[in-house]
């Protein structure tokens, strides 16, 4: 697919929509965790795939700020005066992070931006390589909203999802896509030769091998939503199995109609966060109730 150019001569991320949908949540859970760790002396943001810091739908040529943009410029509700204190981005791909580095740079230069310029880390690398260094430069005691934007099973490994876990952090608040219709089932198919091609990548994303056994309960396409049901609750019961107190679906995001494309994981071992995000998840249906939203 050729690249995107953006309006402002950089490039862009395909996304319409269903990305907006999936940011709402960053949007609206992010200024109120910002409100309920104001007497943290560190607030951290991190975007482990973070892209290029701007999207474009290539249908309509409607353009919208990435993660990251938002973050930087994000104040807590009701106090303005707290926002993040420190944002790490990160990306694999070089031609992504130069264009991220220079709207940053615009943003900053503009005045928009809340977090200090020196307090903005950009790491042109592999997420899961570079996890360990990201977590090691936030103190245990910080609060940290961490994302991980991805698009297949492969580019998030179990043993990513554990380390995350394993630095002793008091405060963190996690965001995963769960891209279980536009990728997982994708690999699992009802020829069994296709499904085992695919198995060391699908045991990668679970860290067992558990999900097989929930694919060969598969006969028929009427057993296709359980199957679906299954594989998602199977990902979540690990990730409270990590530690996590609270796991739960914050966005089902969907392309048009019924055509669903991923869900929106967010685990939290802090009870603010709890009750933030919830609060948030019956809010933001009740919006979508009243305008009549079909995405």
């Amino acid at each position: 697919m050729p690249e995107i150019i953006a309006s402002d001569g950089l490039p862009a991320r395909d996304n319409g929509t269903w990305a907006k949908e999936k940011l709402s949540f960053l949007d609206e859970f992010g200024p109120r965790a910002l409100l309920a760790t104001k007497r943290k002396r560190e607030r951290h943001f991190v975007d482990l795939f973070a892209g290029p810091g701007l999207n474009k739908d290539r249908r309509t040529g409607e353009e919208f700020p990435g993660s990251s943009i938002r973050a930087i410029k994000m104040r807590a509700s009701a106090d303005e005066s707290t926002a993040f204190t420190h944002a790490v981005m990160v990306n694999v791909d070089p031609e992504d992070h130069d264009a991220l580095r220079e709207r940053v740079r615009r943003v900053v230069a503009s005045g928009e931006s809340r977090v200090p310029p020196t307090n903005i880390r950009y790491i042109n690398g592999d997420a899961n390589f570079v996890l360990p260094r990201v977590l090691d430069g936030i103190n245990k005691r910080a609060y940290a909203f961490v994302l991980a934007d991805i698009e297949r099973p492969e580019h998030w490994p179990w043993s990513s999802m554990a380390e995350l876990r394993s630095h002793g952090h008091e405060s963190i608040g996690f965001a995963v896509l769960f891209p279980l219709d536009m990728a997982i089932n994708r690999l699992i198919s009802y020829d069994k030769d296709a499904t085992a091609a695919n198995a060391d990548a699908l045991t990668r994303f679970y860290g067992t091998e558990e999900w097989s056994r929930i694919a060969d309960r598969r006969i028929t396409d009427a057993q296709s939503p359980e199957l679906r049901r299954e594989l998602q609750e199977l990902y979540m019961s690990r990730m409270r199995a990590l530690g996590w107190e609270v796991v739960r679906i914050v966005r089902d995001v969907r392309f048009r109609g019924d055509h669903r494309l991923y869900k929106l994981i967010f685990a939290t071992d802090h009870e603010a966060g709890a009750n933030i995000a919830g609060w948030e998840g019956k809010h933001h249906e009740k919006q979508r109730d009243q305008l009549g939203l079909d995405l």
